[in-house]
């Protein structure tokens, strides 16, 4: 009976060793968001949000259209909806969702300042600040409808002591504002050393075949009392 009993009992630990393994590797296998997933910009024309976002290195993936009826249900706006999803490179999160509105309730915020009660924007990541604000500025001279904050030092880090400078490492970043009709966009450079602190290289996010080399939304933020409008007096 001794033999038998050790032999069960070999049997049953193989098992319940097998199992453990598979689920620790189909938990392993499952997806996982983190951060800001995607990023909803009500329109009533695709194109033109398309054609900027490609510059940035975005690309068109899912197309869907619900009725005026499923819209009220699940948005509480009575109107058909058209979604297209924007993707950057491989990533899984960051995304751009651009949303057609047939019948669309309001005009949006359009060029209010950032201290608006309802604001909302995102930060991206980009390998050319000064490029961008190249751009900016020829628009402005072109009296395009664009608002924009040139880039300034801005320090993300809390520093133990000041860096001596040129002989130190010094932990910042140039960061802008862009204000357009249909976006609103925090866009900033880490200097050399920030990508020091971080877990792995940020260039990855960054499409070489963009022409304004940009990253993903990397984190959103809403206005939605007056307590955070003088934060903003300066924008």
């Amino acid at each position: 009976m001794k033999p038998q009993m050790n032999t069960d009992k070999h049997r049953f630990l193989t098992i319940f060793f097998l199992v453990l393994i598979f689920s620790i590797i189909a938990m392993a296998q499952e997806t996982t968001i983190g951060g800001v997933y995607e990023v909803g910009i009500g329109a009533t024309d695709e194109k033109p949000l398309i054609a900027y976002f490609e510059r940035f290195g975005y690309r068109v993936a899912n197309t869907g259209e619900i009725s005026e009826s499923e819209a009220e249900k699940l948005y509480g706006v009575k109107s058909k909806l058209k979604s297209i999803r924007l993707l950057h490179q491989d990533s899984d999160h960051g995304l751009i969702r651009i949303m057609i509105w047939e019948k669309p309730t309001n005009d949006g915020l359009q060029m209010a300042r950032m201290n608006v009660l309802g604001n909302r924007w995102g930060a991206m990541m980009t390998a050319d600040i000064y490029n961008l604000q190249n751009h900016a500025e020829e628009a402005i001279a072109q009296k395009l409808p664009i608002f924009m904050v040139a880039p300034q030092r801005a320090e993300i880090y809390k520093l133990e002591k000041r860096p001596v400078p040129f002989l130190e490492n010094y932990a910042t970043v140039r960061e802008m504002c862009l204000i357009q009709p249909l976006t609103r966009q925090i866009c900033f450079k880490d200097s050399a050393t920030i990508c020091r602190f971080t877990a792995k290289s940020t260039s990855s996010h960054f499409s070489n075949r963009a022409r304004l080399r940009i990253s993903e939304w990397s984190f959103i933020a809403i206005v939605k009392t007056s307590i955070f409008t003088t934060k903003f007096s300066g924008f």
